[in-house]
């Protein structure tokens, strides 16, 4: 696994876990431009595009946290931003 496809599934496990905190239980539907090879496979001839409220994706301002790897302060740190 690289590490690109590690941070996608901890993206996933945050989302799910922040579903759970808040009791949501709506379906999670995923759309089609977050997969763009898989839709090209699927015979689509180009990249899907974003959803309306995302067109200004890759122009908005990126904002992360690095954080060491540790397993109890990425938790605390979810713990603390979860809601945030």
């Amino acid at each position: 696994m690289t590490i690109f496809q590690s941070i996608g599934v901890m993206a996933l496990l945050f989302l799910l876990y922040a579903m759970l905190l808040v009791g949501c239980e709506k379906k999670i539907i995923f759309h089609p431009a977050k997969f763009p090879e898989a839709v090209k496979k699927a015979g689509y001839p180009r990249d899907p595009d974003l959803p309306n409220h995302m067109a200004d994706l890759f122009d908005r301002k990126e904002h992360f946290t690095v954080l060491d790897n540790v397993q109890s302060e990425v938790q605390q740190f979810i713990a603390e931003n979860i809601l945030a």
